[in-house]
């Protein structure tokens, strides 16, 4: 079966990051969170866990319309 050569080293980018995007959100620094989830989604447009990520960074701001921006581009991916 064919496999992507590249294939881990994108999914040990996208899990280290999405650590991080974590990590920053519970320890309520949002504004790294934020530029971490704008990285991801900037590398990886086509992955919607990026958009979610940024929507949920957005979300706990209370910056609902960018959150809703955000889920729905996660939903076009």
């Amino acid at each position: 079966a064919y496999q992507d050569t590249n294939a881990y080293k994108y999914l040990n980018d996208v899990s280290s990051v999405t650590a991080e995007i974590q990590a920053s959100t519970v320890k309520g620094d949002f504004p790294k969170a934020e530029n971490l989830a704008q990285s991801l989604v900037t590398r990886y447009p086509k992955l919607s866990v990026g958009w979610n990520l940024l929507g949920n960074v957005y979300y706990l701001q209370k910056r609902v319309d960018k959150a809703i921006e955000s889920y729905q581009k996660s939903l076009d991916v």
